[in-house]
């Protein structure tokens, strides 16, 4: 354990848009060891386009959630 983070486990990530105009949802999961439970967060980020066609993403005030911020559920487990 270095800093309070445990690296230990597996884990995966996604982003995609959310249903609000130029806010993209991402989506965390990772479990401690294969028999535990998957823990789930989300951060809502705003995105600007650089110059290159790449995007960058920064998080939204308040915007770390460990609900589906979406109306539609089903939008955070596709």
């Amino acid at each position: 354990m270095a800093d309070g983070i445990i690296i230990s486990g597996s884990g995966r990530a996604c982003v995609r848009p959310a249903f609000r105009e130029d806010i993209f949802l991402v989506r965390g999961e990772g479990r401690l060891t294969q028999d535990n439970e998957p823990v789930v967060q989300y951060q809502q980020v705003s995105s600007k386009k650089q110059a290159g066609g790449d995007l960058i993403f920064s998080p939204l005030k308040q915007g770390w959630l460990d609900f589906c911020p979406e109306t539609d559920a089903q939008v955070c487990n596709e």
